[in-house]
């Protein structure tokens, strides 16, 4: 089982409704698409958003390897005045996700068990968990 699975399992376990995308494009058209209704729901109780940090996409002529991909979705979500966490959960690119310390609600991680508790804690609607707002983040 990879990670992705790893945490899909835990949020569909505690009934947490989970939209997920192959692309930085489709997530950011998708999210664009529903920007209205994200906005209602705009409370870290209520939605969360996870991303990966590096991505392989689809580009105009070939598969491209996207290094700023967490970064981008990040910058964004604030753009568009989003106040909801965001946590990016990598690899071997964790030193590259230092950006999260320039935002507020925003963290990085390798760690599974981060992303778990991140996910247990939207199902649990709570906003008072802050152990994974930091740049490489441990529990």
């Amino acid at each position: 089982m990879n990670d992705e699975e790893s945490f899909l399992g835990v949020a569909r376990h505690l009934n947490v409704q989970v939209i997920g995308f192959t692309s930085t494009a489709a997530a950011t058209a998708w999210i664009d698409a529903n920007e209205t209704l994200l906005h209602r729901m705009d409370f870290e109780g209520k939605l969360r958003f996870i991303t990966d940090d590096v991505r392989l996409e689809n580009g105009p002529d070939s598969l491209f390897m996207n290094l700023k991909a967490g970064e981008y979705m990040l910058r964004y979500l604030r753009g568009r005045l989003f106040i909801a966490p965001v946590l990016v959960f990598c690899d071997a690119s964790i030193p590259s996700t230092g950006f999260v310390k320039s935002y507020d609600a925003a963290g990085s991680t390798v760690d599974d068990s981060v992303v778990e508790r991140y996910v247990s804690s939207l199902a649990r609607q709570r906003s008072d968990d802050v152990d994974w707002r930091a740049f490489d983040v441990f529990l």
